[in-house]
């Protein structure tokens, strides 16, 4: 579920509180265990296709209704809005292009994509877009560590306070898990987090409609524990180099030298995109557009695919004009 919001994000928060903003992803393994043994042998069990209908079995009808509008809402007011506008800035601040045509190209993109294969479609994509955001991931890790002189230069300075991360506003606390200061503080990320990762993984139908299509529950469990394990990767391969896209390039991130140390950069969005502007020789960054495309366009069907099946059989079936005779 990697997607430019996901890049953007992630990036923007390492560059802004550091490698705690890795957490969510770590915990996120944990989840897809759980939803591998313990959550979808239910589901498949059931027989539902969305979770709006599982929740129908147990607490009625209006409680499915309610769900299914709720998650509509947040597919069109979260979701498909922050990676369109992520999705924008990516190919603006790479490719010059308006955000607006930018975004126009991609749910014009998705559209056909999602229209055309329907969930078998999204899957496809997903599984490009894995391989190459992994190799392109750890490319661009390599290559930002590289520009700084070294990851144990890197860390030196930061935690010394001294030299380039003076001058960025990095404070030693960027490397620490949980001492990520006012936006991830620790008491917010142990007793906060588990339920937002919970939900999220467990919950929510974009995430649990893969393990519903799965051919078998081994399958849907394997495939589980696969993301799982992927997911231990992102905090290297997102949020690190946004990190050390603030230590090279502050001014292009908008980092106020006088501010105090681990103030917040104006521009922190625009992190991973200089980062792979900047330090990314041609061909590789051909590679990396692709796989940014890759990953909006996966996003996007995959929402897309979600919120037309919680439409269709939670919404569009109950209503009056189409009840069949």
């Amino acid at each position: 579920n990697i997607g430019s919001d996901s890049i953007i994000g992630l990036s923007s928060a390492g560059a802004t509180a550091g490698i705690s903003a890795g957490f969510f992803d770590i915990a996120s393994g944990l989840a897809f265990v759980l939803l591998a043994y313990a959550f979808l042998p239910v589901y498949r069990h059931s027989g539902v296709f969305t979770l709006p209908q599982w929740t129908e079995r147990r607490f009625g009808p209006r409680v499915r209704l309610y769900l299914s509008v709720l998650a509509l809402l947040i597919y069109i007011v979260n979701r498909i809005s922050a990676t369109l506008y992520c999705g924008g800035l990516i190919f603006s601040v790479t490719l010059g292009l308006n955000e607006w045509v930018s975004i126009g190209l991609l749910l014009v993109a998705t559209g056909l994509t999602v229209t055309a294969g329907g969930l078998h479609s999204v899957l496809v994509i997903e599984n490009i877009n894995t391989v190459l955001l992994l190799v392109c991931g750890f490319a661009t890790l390599g290559f930002a560590v590289e520009a700084a002189g070294g990851w144990g230069s890197v860390a030196a300075a930061i935690s010394a306070g001294s030299g380039q991360a003076e001058e960025a506003g990095i404070p030693p606390r960027f490397l620490h898990m949980w001492s990520g200061g006012e936006l991830y503080p620790w008491q917010g990320l142990l007793l906060g987090g588990p339920w937002l990762v919970g939900w999220f993984h467990l919950a929510e139908q974009e995430m649990v409609q893969r393990g519903l299509s799965a051919a078998s529950a081994g399958d849907a469990a394997l495939g589980c524990i696969i993301a799982g394990l992927l997911k231990l990767t992102i905090p290297f391969t997102w949020a690190v180099p946004g990190l050390v896209a603030r230590y090279l390039y502050p001014e292009e991130l908008g980092c106020d030298a006088e501010a105090p140390a681990g103030a917040e950069c104006a521009e922190a969005n625009r992190a991973f995109p200089v980062l792979v502007m900047r330090v990314l020789p041609q061909g590789m960054l051909g590679l990396m557009l692709a796989a940014m495309l890759a990953a909006v366009l996966s996003v996007l069907a995959s929402t897309f695919n979600s919120a037309s099946t919680i439409f269709v059989f939670d919404v569009a079936s109950k209503l009056p004009c189409l009840e069949r005779p």
